[in-house]
């Protein structure tokens, strides 16, 4: 279907205040291939040189092909951060960017920059996609992100454009969790670092489903098998860990130790609680009482 085009749309689209902002320029090897085409028009103009001419008038059209098709390739592109970014310390991970390009046409052969930095090339599809941004902070802290830019030199490497998506996004990156102090973990039931806090409660029926590492082989029979049931005493007791207890542990061991009691209790689903000076962050079911937990990890002070 094609939409008719009013005189109030045709006013917008040649608005200049409406139009993407798309910085258009050559590249050194289109610097260096104008030079020629204005010393190739310098000869046909002087010497009368036809064949010089008509090289002009070539390259010349094929700069002026490449400027709309580099234009193009850059034009209904949309680029959006999550809404949190949180990673761990020391760590590579991804940040993800959101895509949206709204044309009818793949975008092909796309750099891409996160704060003037090359982070890779890739192709956007059409339609809704993501993009990973490699990232990596040494420390803990609240970072900022400001933009993201993509570069394209298609069709030809002779012109570039570029064009800059101000983000202006938070990145907390939480203490690198760690797992090595057995007293804090045995404190809060995390000396197995498997993870089974369970314990033995009593025989029961095998149903369809059940593990079969949990078969109890010496009471069943051939027709009849029976299992293991555990249960977890601590899932319900809430627990409470205070940094205030910890002041002989190193500050910035002692949350990365805590940032791996909290990510592993949100997977167990545990109930506990972080207490710190006169605040205290309680863990839920919903992941964002663990980003709420992490954040402030990422930023607090002693």
């Amino acid at each position: 279907m094609i939409a008719k085009l009013t005189n109030s749309n045709l006013f917008n689209s040649l608005n200049f205040s409406n139009r993407e902002k798309i910085i258009i320029y050559p590249n050194l090897p289109g610097f260096i291939l104008g030079l020629f085409v204005f010393f190739c028009f310098l000869i046909s103009i002087f010497y009368e040189n036809n064949f010089a001419l008509l090289i002009s008038i070539v390259i010349f059209f094929v700069f002026f092909i490449s400027i709309i098709i580099s234009n193009q390739n850059l034009t209904k592109i949309e680029v959006t951060a999550s809404n949190e970014i949180l990673i761990p310390a020391n760590e590579h991970s991804s940040i993800i960017v959101n895509i949206s390009n709204n044309s009818n046409a793949k975008k092909l052969n796309i750099n891409y920059y996160l704060d003037n930095q090359f982070k890779g090339n890739t192709n956007f599809e059409k339609g809704l996609g993501q993009l990973k941004i490699d990232y990596f902070k040494k420390t803990r802290g609240v970072f900022k992100i400001n933009e993201v830019m993509i570069k394209s030199v298609f069709p030809f490497g002779i012109i570039k454009t570029k064009r800059k998506y101000q983000l202006n996004k938070d990145i907390y990156v939480y203490p690198a969790p760690k797992k090595n102090n057995l007293d804090i973990l045995s404190r809060f039931n995390f000396d197995n670092f498997n993870g089974d806090q369970n314990e033995f409660e009593g025989i029961d029926q095998y149903k369809i489903g059940d593990s079969l590492s949990k078969i109890a082989w010496k009471k069943s029979i051939l027709d009849k098998k029976f299992i293991k049931t555990f249960s977890n005493p601590n899932l319900n007791q809430e627990q409470v860990l205070d940094l205030n207890y910890y002041d002989s542990i190193e500050f910035e061991q002692l949350l990365s130790f805590v940032s791996y009691i909290f990510i592993n209790s949100f997977k167990l689903k545990k109930n506990i609680s972080l207490k710190h000076k006169d605040k205290i962050f309680h863990l839920t079911d919903e992941k964002s009482s663990l980003n709420n937990i992490l954040k402030y990890l990422s930023n607090v002070q002693n």
